[in-house]
């Protein structure tokens, strides 16, 4: 159905951008739309309205979508709940730009026991490149685009819209095998220390699907209660309380103490020197030194093997050059020296 391929390609007649796959929805169906895509050396984003999935959608190497409205749209039971229209009159002008340069659109997007946002609008459609392809994995629940059928492909423009209502049916042994999985370790996650079958009231995998239990019938299991929300805000309350918190006064008396430390101390630095010609020596020196380290192969066992062994010839040099030939140190400079170049040569002979 999409006319174009999804690795990007080299062509004697040309080049060929990848294809650009948009996921709506970062729950397990998006994340193995992500997974996939990516494996097809797509160029891959993500949309979720839950700030969680954000860092999943990252760690797979995807683009995630940040909606310019702050609002938390987790719910019970790690699925979505219903946004204020505010967020999503800002989703739909995100939605609106990214649909115009994606060729394949896959939507994942469910809230428990209502119908399936709509969240591609038919004018986002209208906007896709020619031969795209929305596959509306929510036309189940009434789908995520607007122009979706159930349990048909359609075409919309020059835009195909799939809204198959029996996709795990469609792949009998995949489906198949990932639910048993699931029943497999769910029922393996119910074994106390002994290996011994225990109904545990406080799991509350199985606690949120059990009626009846030792033929006693239990009340509807409640989720524990969320964190509260953030408070909301809009994009400009977001900005302005973030230019808020940022202090221009503060910054600045923070930048002009470091560079009055810094500059004092190369000051005292420079005072202390008894020749002013030492200064400049000393200055070119650890230029020289520097430069001589970094150039050091690391051909020995360790990279800081090879450096420290660098800077220890340096400092032997540069102590030998101030030791005056005498027998014994006579002077502070001369006692430095002495230390420097006895502490290098500890380090180099071990």
């Amino acid at each position: 159905m999409l006319q174009r391929p999804f690795a990007g390609q080299s062509t004697a007649a040309g080049k060929i951008a990848p294809c650009k796959v948009l996921v709506v929805g970062a729950g397990v169906a998006g994340l193995a739309a992500i997974q996939q895509a990516k494996s097809l050396n797509a160029v891959v984003s993500a949309f979720d309205v839950r700030t969680v999935a954000k860092e999943q959608v990252q760690a797979m190497r995807a683009t995630f979508l940040d909606v310019p409205y702050k609002e938390e749209g987790a719910g019970s039971g790690g699925y979505a709940k219903e946004m204020s229209p505010q967020w999503f009159e800002a989703a739909f002008k995100m939605l609106t730009e990214e649909c115009k340069k994606t060729n394949v659109i896959i939507t994942t997007a469910l809230i428990p026991g209502r119908p399936a946002p709509k969240l591609i609008k038919k004018y986002m459609v209208e906007a896709m490149p020619e031969g795209s392809v929305i596959v509306d994995l929510a036309s189940e629940a009434g789908g995520n685009c607007e122009v979706t059928v159930p349990g048909q492909v359609i075409k919309h423009g020059g835009v195909t819209v799939i809204g198959y209502t029996d996709m795990p049916s469609r792949l009998g042994n995949t489906a198949s095998t990932l639910f048993g999985n699931n029943v497999t370790q769910l029922l393996l996650s119910m074994a106390d220390k002994n290996n011994k079958y225990v109904v545990d009231l406080q799991d509350e995998a199985v606690r949120s699907m059990l009626v009846v239990n030792a033929g006693e019938k239990l009340p509807p299991y409640v989720p524990p209660p969320q964190a509260p929300a953030a408070p909301k805000m809009n994009f400009a309350e977001s900005k302005a309380a973030a230019a808020a918190a940022a202090d221009p006064k503060k910054d600045t008396m923070n930048d002009a103490l470091k560079s009055t430390a810094i500059g004092g101390a190369l000051l005292a630095t420079g005072a202390m020197v008894p020749t002013a010609s030492l200064l400049s020596t000393f200055a070119l020196s650890i230029w020289v030194g520097s430069q001589a380290v970094r150039g050091v192969s690391h051909a020995l066992h360790s990279p800081l093997m090879s450096i420290t062994n660098a800077i220890s010839g340096m400092t032997i040099v540069g102590g030998m050059l101030q030791l005056g030939g005498g027998l014994y140190p006579t002077n502070t400079a001369q006692v430095l020296a002495t230390t420097a170049v006895t502490l290098s040569a500890v380090n180099l002979a071990g």
